[in-house]
């Protein structure tokens, strides 16, 4: 007997994305750092808090950019299936959602990642970060990484 997989509601989705953008972003913060003090030529953080400078900024976008994009790839699935819930998804119907997903989320996430970045490179606060880029750039900074997605 052939067991069906459940399928998880906006709201699950919502929850379960948030969790995932708040683990994944205290996993891989000191990776993130890593990366950006190497890019740079700035020596390494020399303590924790070097480390995981940004790590609330870059939590705090993740999170519901994460849960949102859970949210749209549940929609996206339940598009494809329009309705027909006798059967499962195909393999290429799930990376197509999971891609559109992720296209459709990366318009939220790619200024608060510049945030994240300039936070680490000025080691300022969230409201440094915006400031300079703001200085620097104008309102339509803070959207300098969108056509890079």
């Amino acid at each position: 007997m052939a067991t069906k997989k459940a399928t998880l509601s906006d709201t699950e989705n919502l929850a379960v994305g948030a969790l995932g953008g708040i683990l994944e972003t205290g996993i891989q913060m000191p990776l993130i750092t890593y990366k950006i003090t190497s890019q740079d030529g700035r020596p390494m953080p020399k303590n924790i808090q070097g480390w995981y400078r940004g790590v609330v900024a870059n939590a705090g976008a993740v999170a519901p950019i994460t849960a949102f994009q859970m949210a749209v790839n549940g929609g996206l699935e339940r598009l494809i299936l329009a309705g027909d819930t006798s059967r499962e998804l195909q393999a290429h119907e799930k990376i197509g959602a999971a891609m559109g997903a992720g296209a459709i989320s990366s318009i939220l996430y790619s200024p608060l990642d510049l945030v994240v970045i300039q936070q680490q490179k000025l080691a300022t606060s969230i409201g440094g970060a915006l400031s300079a880029v703001t200085k620097e750039h104008g309102m339509a900074g803070r959207f300098l990484r969108l056509p890079l997605c």
